[in-house]
């Protein structure tokens, strides 16, 4: 599984609250068999982080579940787990079912996205998000 972006939009202000709501792009989430899981514009990409390293930092064998301050529906993102440590998908936007993810399958996708994503906000635009809110 993989989770791909885009950033589309970046603060338009310095105050620190905006790195969470300024900064919007495109997200895909692809299974590893190449089936795309999910994908939508708009996404509140170091919103998503921050909810992600938190599950991450927490008890991981819960369910995950992304709602975002930029939309009424949700989930955006949701992986329940089921049992073995086998969890399914769910969005309001799901392009495709998936119903036996491995939970660390999951937890490396996760991690892989939150650090590609601070060194490509720093490295390509200049914000730095490390220390922010737990990231």
């Amino acid at each position: 599984m993989k989770f791909s972006y885009q950033v589309e939009e970046l603060p338009k202000g310095n105050e620190p609250y905006r790195v969470a709501t300024d900064i919007e792009g495109y997200l895909s989430v692809v299974s590893n068999s190449g089936d795309v899981l999910f994908e939508a514009d708009g996404i509140l990409l170091v919103e998503l982080a921050i909810f992600c390293k938190k599950w991450l930092s927490e008890n991981t064998n819960t369910d995950f579940y992304y709602a975002s301050m930029d939309f009424e529906e949700e989930p955006i993102l949701a992986f329940s787990v089921k049992s073995n440590d086998i969890c399914s998908f769910s969005s309001v936007w799901q392009k495709s079912p998936m119903d036996s993810i491995p939970l660390s399958e999951i937890k490396s996708s996760m991690s892989g996205y939150i650090e590609d994503l601070k060194a490509n906000l720093k490295n390509n635009f200049q914000v730095d998000i490390e220390g922010y809110e737990g990231l």
